[in-house]
């Protein structure tokens, strides 16, 4: 784990969705907008000058029109034997579901989100 105890950063960018891949008969890209968005969003984190995490991390994001609040801290959770796949994967999995069953209206209209591991 880190040697620190946390980190926050607020990033002055609005937030630009992950995009689908684009499947071509050329082969599979990630959309030129995203793309740009992405590189731009990891410099100025870069220049937030993070610390990094060797284990397991809690991650707080808060979104607004004019940027993007980080918060990092060490976790003392751990991963479940037997559950598989990153935890942002399976939550889009379960909102996709709740969406396509009606559930929802639309997976836009979740505001709040929360998952965790636990044991």
């Amino acid at each position: 784990m880190s040697e620190f105890m946390e980190w926050e950063a607020t990033i002055p960018m609005t937030a630009v969705p992950k995009a689908r891949p684009r499947v071509t008969k050329h082969g599979t890209y990630m959309p030129k907008r995203y793309r740009d968005n992405k590189e731009a969003l990891g410099w100025m984190i870069r220049r937030a000058k993070p610390p990094s995490f060797d284990g397991p991390v809690e991650i707080q994001l808060t979104f607004s029109a004019e940027a993007i609040h980080i918060r990092l801290a060490p976790s003392e959770r751990s991963r479940p034997k037997g559950v598989r796949g990153d935890l942002d994967n399976l939550i889009g999995t379960i909102t996709d579901v709740l969406q396509d069953m009606g559930v929802i209206a639309n997976d836009r209209s979740v505001h709040q989100l929360e998952g965790s591991f636990n044991e």
